[in-house]
């Protein structure tokens, strides 16, 4: 399960979720759709995440702190919003993978 701060981060997406699923009947029926997606990749990056005493400073919670800030922010009725912030959330997440790769074979 999502630890309590992550929890909380994703779930202040409901809102603009619901937005994109009243505007967009596609959100229900394609499992790709870029809302749909984001979704799933911040829970699925943030499984077994645990909160550390210094967790507002862990790299992971910053970017789906971040991620959830723009979507709140600028989403009104372009999906493509959810489009960018996937491929930036993604890249940050590869991104991360490798560096945690590279310290592994330290």
């Amino acid at each position: 399960s999502l630890a309590e701060p992550m929890k909380a981060a994703i779930s202040r997406l409901q809102i603009p979720i619901i937005k994109v699923a009243m505007q967009d009947a596609s959100f229900f029926s394609e499992q790709a759709h870029p809302a749909r997606r984001l979704l799933n990749e911040m829970t699925t990056a943030a499984l077994g995440w645990i909160a550390e005493d210094n967790y507002q400073n862990d790299s992971l919670y910053q970017c789906v702190c971040a991620t959830v800030e723009r979507v709140s922010n600028e989403f009104v009725d372009d999906t493509q919003l959810f489009s960018n912030v996937l491929a930036d959330f993604i890249s940050f997440v590869d991104y991360e993978k490798k560096r945690a790769d590279l310290r592994e074979k330290r």
